[in-house]
Order: C-alpha cells, then sequence, then structure tokens
C-alpha cells in the first residue's frame, strides 16, 4: 500500500511540475518586406553569418490588413529537409487558410507562423535538436498541430477563443508555452523516450 502511494505522488509531482506556463507572447511578426524575404532574420546582430536556408510566404488578398473577409482559402506549404538553421515564415489574412510546414533531420530550425481571421488550419513538424516553433493564431475557429520530435526543442503558441492545439513532443528536454484565450482547448502529449 505504501508503495503503490509513492507512486502515485511521484505521478502526481512529475505530472504539476510539466514544462507548461502561460505567458504573453509577442511573435514580432511583420508583415512587410522584411518579413517576407527573411531579411530581419538574415542580421548579422543575430547570426553574424548564416548558411541555412530561408523560406517566407505572406498571403493577404487586399489591401486591407486585418479585415477578415479578405485571403479566404489560401493553402501555404514550405518544407525543408536536411539542412541546419532554417527559418520558415507564413503569415496569413483572412478566412479558412491553410498552412504546413516540415523541417525534417535538422537541427536548430525556426518557424514562425501567423494566421489572422477565421477558420484557419496549420501544421508545424520539426525533427531534430534544439528546434524553436512560435505560432500566433489571432481570430477564432483556429486548429494548430504541432510534432517536434528529437531533444531540446521548444513551442511557444498563443490561440484565441474557440480555437483547438494539439502538441506530440518526443524526446527529452523539450518544452512548450501556451496562451490560451476562454473557449481554446489543448492536447499536449510529451513522450521520453
Amino acid at each position: 500500500m505504501i508503495k503503490k502511494s509513492l507512486l502515485g505522488i511521484l505521478w502526481i509531482s512529475a505530472f504539476l511540475t510539466m514544462p507548461c506556463m502561460a505567458q504573453s507572447f509577442d511573435a514580432t511578426f511583420d508583415p512587410t518586406a522584411a518579413y517576407v524575404n527573411g531579411e530581419q532574420d538574415l542580421q548579422t546582430a543575430y547570426y553574424g553569418s548564416f548558411d541555412g536556408n530561408v523560406a517566407a510566404i505572406y498571403q493577404q488578398q487586399t489591401a486591407e490588413f486585418g479585415s477578415p473577409n479578405n485571403g479566404d482559402s489560401n493553402v501555404a506549404l514550405i518544407e525543408q529537409i536536411d539542412s541546419e538553421a532554417s527559418i520558415a515564415q507564413v503569415w496569413q489574412v483572412g478566412m479558412g487558410n491553410q498552412a504546413t510546414v516540415y523541417q525534417t533531420t535538422g537541427a536548430n530550425n525556426i518557424v514562425r507562423l501567423a494566421q489572422v481571421g477565421l477558420d484557419h488550419v496549420a501544421t508545424i513538424r520539426q525533427e531534430g535538436s534544439a528546434n524553436f516553433a512560435a505560432a500566433l493564431m489571432q481570430g477564432t475557429g483556429a486548429y494548430l498541430q504541432v510534432t517536434q520530435t528529437g531533444d531540446s526543442n521548444y513551442l511557444n503558441a498563443v490561440l484565441n477563443t474557440g480555437s483547438q492545439l494539439r502538441i506530440n513532443q518526443e524526446g527529452i528536454g523539450n518544452m512548450f508555452s501556451v496562451t490560451l484565450a476562454a473557449g481554446a482547448t489543448a492536447n499536449i502529449s510529451q513522450i521520453r523516450p
């Protein structure tokens, strides 16, 4: 009986100390030419020199920035394979947009994803170590799925009302920070091999 109680206490203690924290988040997204061409990430202040790949997609139908009635049903796909320090950025404004970013077999990769409007769907998959993903879902009814496989990966996500988040992290030292508005839900799985 004592052994079962002790295991239960240890399990509860481990659950309560999981690396999950709610905090404010400024993704510093900028829907300008500097954001779209990756210029802000190539500054020597950040890297000194940069040998990785940069891919960026900016989708908006009209010049009325922030209007939920433009940029409907855009689809964005970025796939970066076998590289170190790749950067992928997706900014979509409108309704029903979809974005997918794959970064496989690499380290120190970055994904920045921003979807503004209604009913967006996004998928981020990173394989490797020390990868970083930041997702900002501004609007309602968004669905975000993030899978990070490897060690020391980090996710920072912000979702608004009525949105859903699914996180799967497999490896050692992975962390996440999530900010959810009222009515948003999260399903989080961390697996240590």
